[in-house]
């Protein structure tokens, strides 16, 4: 186990040697996109979070991840997820998702007929509010955890006008 570790953390010096002699927010080959090289590193950390878990899940251990973890993932994944939109569940809707990460901040999924824009949450008026646990949010949103288990724990909530398209949030987006 040693071994692996230290692979680990030897690939992990040298990945953040290479980031650091980056531009800033340098645009990066991703996929299919052109991305900023935030978004990739937020790729990243979403990834060993979600394998953590999964890892830990395996060896039958619990495995906390941090909120600011989790926030800084998802937030930093959540603008790549405009590009995942699904064309069928999403082409008739005109609403705007609130999403509040508790602690963290919150930003706007603004759905038309189809397309995606997410922005910092603004004084916009949002067709539902979504309050949900970081790491919750992060799990559900990588199909680690069925959507029932947080919302019966109260890590996922939503009100608003039109509270019932919280359900829908999950089927608005393809999982690449």
């Amino acid at each position: 186990m040693n071994r692996v570790s230290d692979l680990i953390e030897t690939g992990a010096l040298a990945y953040i040697e290479q980031l650091e002699g980056t531009d800033e927010d340098a645009i990066v080959p991703w996929a299919e996109y052109q991305i900023p090289i935030s978004a990739l590193i937020s790729i990243d950390i979403a990834e060993c979070l979600v394998h953590g878990f999964d890892i830990a899940q395996a060896q039958g251990e619990t495995f906390e991840i941090a909120s600011h973890d989790a926030a800084l993932a998802a937030k930093g994944v959540s603008p790549l997820t405009r590009h995942y939109v699904d064309p069928v569940t999403a082409k008739d809707l005109e609403a705007v998702f609130r999403l509040h990460l508790r602690g963290q901040g919150a930003m706007d999924f603004i759905f038309d007929h189809g397309a995606l824009e997410i922005e910092d949450a603004s004084a916009r008026r949002a067709d539902v509010y979504i309050s949900a646990d970081p790491a919750s949010f992060l799990l559900t949103g990588y199909g680690r955890l069925p959507l029932w288990k947080p919302l019966l724990r109260g890590r996922l909530i939503s009100w608003g006008r039109k509270p019932w398209l919280a359900l829908r949030f999950p089927k608005l987006l393809k999982n690449p």
